[in-house]
């Protein structure tokens, strides 16, 4: 049986996939001791099936994060921050652009992301004395809504 936060990790990973300032460091959940920053984490923060419609439909609330650190690393943090939202803020199959087109973040044959709302922003910075060093994060909190494709 398909999972619905499953189907969205994979979409929000391949939308992310491959663009500036991180390349191909895009991790759910938390980033592997050797991943190199800038990167980008995102994570479920809330939700899941709704529960308000006869077939699954689910609701969930996801932190996307770009780190980095070093002498770029508040610059990097924030450029990436804005990529992030280019890239998934109103994206969804069901958000349509000012010239009338459907949003690229549609999902898989089991689950249609409908649509992609950014929230809060995110933005922190860990102190890390110890080495001397600030770690940056910078992103979005965005609610996201998805039906079971019928």
């Amino acid at each position: 049986m398909a999972d619905a936060l499953d189907s969205l990790y994979r979409a929000i990973k391949a939308q992310l996939d491959d663009n500036i300032p991180w390349g191909h460091e895009v991790y759910p959940d938390a980033a592997p001791s050797w991943a190199v920053r800038p990167l980008v984490i995102f994570n479920r923060v809330a939700g899941g099936d709704t529960n308000r419609i006869a077939y699954e439909s689910d609701r969930f609330m996801i932190d996307v994060k770009c780190i980095a650190d070093g002498e770029n690393g508040y610059i990097n943090a924030v450029a990436g921050a804005a990529m992030i939202s280019e890239l998934l803020k109103d994206n969804g199959y069901q958000d349509i652009d000012d010239d009338g087109n459907n949003g690229t973040v549609a999902g898989d044959d089991v689950y249609l992301i409908k649509t992609i709302t950014r929230e809060a922003r995110i933005h922190e910075l860990d102190d890390l004395e110890k080495v001397g060093e600030y770690v940056f994060y910078s992103g979005h909190t965005f609610t996201i809504e998805m039906e079971e494709r019928l």
